[in-house]
């Protein structure tokens, strides 16, 4: 018989204690389920800004999108053909810069004023010779500018452009979409300017103090004139280069 005393039964060491303040390790693979939903089927309110997540799922724990984060659908348009922005409700205009007074005030120069001060001085040079031949040039000269004008319209109506407009650098363009009006606007625009002069010219000084920097015609036909590289004169567009 042994004098061995017996052994006390062998009990391993308890666990030590999971990592991260008593929580569980996870699964294997990473993956850590969300935990149920609360009892009586009851799910949390959806986080501020509308979003849902696809297919109904619930995100955990009152989960909140990042910060900026717009669902689908919440997007801002994309840029019309051209790449003007259209404008939105706060700024009223998102595009290019707008054109100031003075050089809207250029292109008007050559445009219009002086065609009209060619016809004048060649009228009354000649009305001194014969008053009939004043007469007569000064109408067929008027109606000449006034054609020529048209003439303008349809380059303004097809490219946005004349050439005193390329000479200042500005464009006139559809306040909603970015683009050019179109020759029928253009000549519209054109007929719309009488409502600018019929008030003492006043419709034409606008621009200085309108937020759109617009011309009463302008807002008729809403239409912005905006700024864009000059160029040299010349009477007809330049061979597009796109």
């Amino acid at each position: 018989m042994s004098d061995v005393p017996p052994q006390p039964p062998y009990d391993p060491p308890p666990p030590p204690p999971p990592p991260g303040g008593g929580y569980p390790p996870p699964p294997p693979g990473g993956y850590t389920p969300p935990p149920p939903p609360p009892p009586g089927g009851y799910s949390p309110p959806p986080p501020p800004g509308g979003y849902q997540p696809s297919g109904g799922y619930q995100p955990p724990g009152g989960y909140q999108p990042p910060g900026g984060y717009q669902p689908p659908g919440a997007y801002p348009p994309p840029p019309a053909p051209g790449g003007y922005y259209p404008p939105t409700a706060s700024a009223g205009w998102a595009g290019p810069p707008l054109a100031e007074w003075p050089q809207r005030a250029l292109g008007f120069l050559i445009d219009y004023l002086a065609p009209i001060l060619a016809v004048l001085v060649l009228a009354l040079i000649l009305g001194a010779i014969s008053s009939t031949l004043g007469v007569i040039v000064y109408t067929l000269g008027y109606l000449g500018v006034l054609g020529y004008h048209i003439w303008l319209m349809m380059q303004q109506g097809t490219t946005g452009q004349t050439p005193g407009k390329r000479v200042a650098g500005v464009k006139v363009v559809k306040k909603d979409t970015g683009e050019v009006t179109g020759v029928g606007l253009a000549i519209g625009r054109y007929f719309a300017h009488i409502v600018d002069s019929v008030i003492c010219y006043v419709g034409w000084l606008f621009p200085l103090w309108d937020p759109l920097k617009q011309t009463i015609a302008d807002k008729i036909c809403n239409t912005v004139v905006i700024t864009v590289p000059n160029q040299p004169f010349s009477l007809t567009p330049p061979p597009y280069s796109g």
